[in-house]
């Protein structure tokens, strides 16, 4: 079974950070909150079909071997050119 992409969509990922944090400015900053630890949020598959996730994110995948990609949308919508990488725990 081949790596598996999923997509962090911008307002789940505002969903994360602490009110009045700006998550569009402050990507690397969030990343350095969340990383490592399992958390729960929502993401989309490549069939653009949303699940519940327990999960953990790294920054890179050589840091999690088997990991998958997880695409992360800035402000704009738009992903963001490196992919941070995610290990699904559990589907919620």
């Amino acid at each position: 079974m081949g790596q598996k992409v999923y997509q962090l969509s911008r307002e789940e990922l505002q969903s994360l950070v602490t009110p009045g944090v700006d998550p569009w400015s402050e990507a690397d900053m969030l990343l350095e909150m969340i990383k490592g630890k399992e958390i729960k949020f929502r993401i989309c598959d490549d069939k653009f079909e949303f699940m519940h996730v327990r999960a953990i994110i790294l920054e890179s995948e050589k840091d999690m071997p088997g990991a998958d990609k997880l695409l992360v949308e800035d402000w704009a919508g738009r992903v963001q050119p490196k992919p941070w990488a995610i290990k699904i725990i559990e589907t919620l």
